[in-house]
């Protein structure tokens, strides 16, 4: 889902924040941004654009999937717990739990439920799971990653003004955007973007 958020009018113009999800709708389905999404993004942001994406991945992935998106822009990351400046990598804004996750981790581990948890520590980006009683999906998934963030212990849209939906959403986003556009595979993002903010 691609998203419009109209800001405060100012004198005559009005400042338009541009948000796109990563996966199935600005990526392709090779899990990459295209040439073209990169080149339009890069180029809307030094016209002064504003432009943003919302993903649930971390800094991490997300630069991997997003490599040669080189603009000056803010990232929402891990559904919303960090902004992260893309260049700089500096954290702008960061929700972390209080101390009323100790109840809620009592009641998952009561359900035999032992989730994997992403934090920052020491200002670099971790996760961490106990191994015994992680699922066994989740072990392969881990173990079949050279990731330095390993870290193991032992024992959307309904602020916007406007929202559009690629052609490959499922039909309960489509049904409630404002319009639906091309898919992610045809970059679909990318041209809307292209024919409303820089033609």
């Amino acid at each position: 889902m691609c998203t419009v958020v109209e800001g405060i009018e100012q004198e005559l113009n009005k400042n338009i924040l541009y948000i796109s999800d990563l996966n199935g709708t600005l990526l392709r389905s090779n899990q990459m941004t295209s040439a073209y999404t990169n080149q339009v993004i890069n180029r809307m942001t030094e016209r002064g654009i504003l432009f943003s994406y919302a993903t649930a991945r971390s800094i991490h992935t997300a630069r991997i999937v997003t490599e040669g998106l080189n603009a000056k822009i803010l990232l929402i990351l891990y559904n919303g717990v960090f902004i992260m400046d893309n260049q700089s990598g500096e954290i702008i804004n960061a929700n972390y739990f209080d101390d009323g996750v100790y109840s809620l981790l009592e009641d998952l581990f009561s359900q035999n439920v032992y989730p994997t948890v992403y934090s920052m520590l020491d200002g670099k980006e971790r996760f961490s799971n106990i191994p015994e009683k992680s699922s066994e999906g989740t072990l392969e998934f881990i173990a079949s990653r050279n990731d330095s963030r390993k870290r193991m212990v032992s024992t959307e849209n309904e602020l916007a003004d406007e929202a559009y939906a690629v052609e490959n959403a499922a039909p309960e986003l489509k049904a409630a955007a404002t319009a639906v556009i091309g898919g992610n595979n045809q970059d679909g993002v990318a041209k809307w973007l292209e024919q409303n903010c820089l033609e």
